[in-house]
This record gives C-alpha cells, structure tokens and sequence, in this order.
C-alpha cells in the first residue's frame, strides 16, 4: 500500500466578493488549504462581515476555463461577527494543478465571485524504502486563523529530535508544544491558545539542522 504526500504551495490575494456597485455583500478575509489524508484537500474560508449572503458554492477547474461546482455552503444571512466555513474536497487526483473560488449568492438572486485561488499539488509516493523522500516539510496548520485550537502538521523523514514553540509578535515564548524525538512521517499536534488575546503569532520549529518559521493568526 502506497503513502502520499501532499506538497500544497498556496498562493492567495485575498480580496472582498464585491458587486458592481461597490456594495460589499461579504468581505472575505482569508480562503486556504491544506491536506487531511491522502485524497482530501480541506478547503477553508472566514468573513468579517455578511450582508444579505445566502451561500456559496464551491467551484473548482483545473484550466481557469471550465468549472465545477463541489458543493454548496449556506451563507449566514447579516452578521457583523466573523463567520468560518470550510469544504473537504475528496476528489483529487496525482499531479494536479487546481483553481478553487467562491460564487456568493445573495438572497436576490445577485451574485459574486471571488478571486482564484491557485494550488498545485505535488504528489511523491513513498513505499518502505529509505530515502525514497528525505525532506522535511511543514504543512500550513489548520484552521488559520483560529479560535482558539489549530493543528500543526509536518512531515518528518526520518525520527529526530524536535522542539516546537509559539512566540507572540514580540519574541516572547507563550506556549511550548513539544520537545522530543519524533517518529519518521506525518506528524500532526493539536494545541489551543486559549490564555492568550487576539493576534498574530509565530511557531518556530527547530531540527538538528534547521529552523523553520510559521505565522499563525488568533482570531477571537
């Protein structure tokens, strides 16, 4: 039996949905992915405000031309708080390039469409055989931003020792995650920020050889 593993490089301009008009029915602020399984892309947006917002659906091509719809996610009507919605699109394939955006409609009938967002997806079978993969990657974590838990994901080639911690914008250590060896493969840590207040953090995880630097967003 095959493994996978998934190398998502995200590249997002996150902008509102806007009618012609310059009416803003919803400002999105953030649209992201990541990997849950072998065959599963979490797909994950968040507004700011909605105004009038019946749904989206979910669309996804893989040329910018021809479209398909995934799924429908039912919108929040008016809120003036921030709103989280996400999609598991359990349908990709090997080596793909994929487009996803969002087509908001209003309650009217009016619709809006989002700004692509462009993922391609490296696909590298890993059987038992060392050495066969020997990069360490880390994943972006999921949900970004959150409130208060996310989950921090990497893949490991090899067990090696590990130190993991959460730095607040000035360089302060808040929260230690884990210090140890950690097994070869796909490693995933759940932790909450829970004591903290609203903000932009980093994680900084560090092997034998190298640092590695993730922003992460509290959204409370």
């Amino acid at each position: 039996m095959k493994k996978f593993l998934f190398i998502i490089l995200l590249f997002i301009n996150l902008v509102s949905l806007a009618q012609s008009n310059s009416i803003l029915p919803v400002q999105l602020v953030y649209f992201n992915a990541t990997t849950l399984s072998n065959n599963q892309v979490l797909l994950q947006w968040g507004t700011a405000t909605e105004t009038n917002n019946y749904g989206y659906n979910l669309e996804r091509s893989e040329n910018q031309s021809n479209w398909e719809i995934l799924g429908f996610i039912p919108g929040n009507g008016n809120s003036f708080s921030p709103k989280n919605y996400e999609f598991i699109d359990s349908t990709i394939t090997h080596g793909s390039d994929y487009y996803y955006r969002l087509r908001q409609f209003d309650f009217d009938g009016s619709e809006n469409i989002s700004e692509i967002v462009s993922i391609t997806i490296i696909i590298e079978a890993v059987e038992n055989h060392p050495g066969e993969l020997n990069n360490f990657y880390l994943y972006n974590n999921y949900p970004n931003p959150f409130n208060p838990a996310t989950t921090l994901q990497f893949f490991n080639p090899i067990a090696q020792h590990l130190k993991i911690d959460v730095y607040d914008i000035q360089g302060e250590k808040v929260k230690q995650i884990i210090e140890d060896i950690l097994p070869k493969g796909i490693n995933k840590y759940e932790f909450d920020l829970n004591q903290q207040t609203s903000g932009v953090y980093l994680i900084k995880l560090e092997t034998k050889s190298n640092i590695y630097i993730q922003k992460i967003i509290l959204l409370k």
